[in-house]
């Protein structure tokens, strides 16, 4: 009488396979996150190793960024991100010659790049001067400007 396929013994290929899919199921979340938006899951990824770092370090509590400055701070990580795909996209393509989409993409980069380092030497954590953070706003608020200035450049010359 031959055994059930259920009660079969796996054999040592079947049930490697069958780890490998369970870990690959266990880390799709963060696989998803880093191929969709790779700037936000590094940004979280360090978040939560400088929590265990401090933790383990014993030292005072840190004071938490305002909730405007960690804002900025995603959204600048998040558009510096389509500045980024912007950029490669174009020169994929090999339509970067005949726009200017992607000069202008450069400048928005530059200047969310500029937003992050304000936002975080500015931040009331470290305690400096406030006009760094007016600076990370305003560089922000120019780089999404120049973000939509990019699309709107490749939507009309292309």
């Amino acid at each position: 009488m031959a055994l059930p396929e259920s009660s079969r013994a796996q054999s040592p290929a079947a049930a490697l396979k069958v780890m490998l899919n369970t870990l690959v199921l266990r880390f799709t979340p963060l696989i998803a996150g880093l191929v969709t938006e790779p700037w936000s899951a590094t940004a979280t990824i360090l978040a939560m190793l400088r929590q265990k770092l401090v933790a383990r370090e014993k030292t005072a509590p840190v004071r938490e960024m305002s909730f405007g400055t960690r804002e900025v701070l995603k959204a600048g990580t998040a558009l510096l991100g389509v500045c980024i795909v912007i950029i490669v996209a174009l020169s994929l393509a090999n339509v970067n010659a005949k726009t200017w989409s992607d000069e202008i993409a450069w400048v928005a980069a530059v200047l969310m790049i500029a937003s992050l380092l304000l936002g975080r030497i500015g931040a009331p954590e470290s305690g400096t001067a406030p006009w760094q953070m007016r600076a990370s706003y305003w560089s922000f608020l120019a780089g999404a400007l120049a973000l939509l200035l990019s699309v709107a450049a490749a939507a009309w010359q292309l």
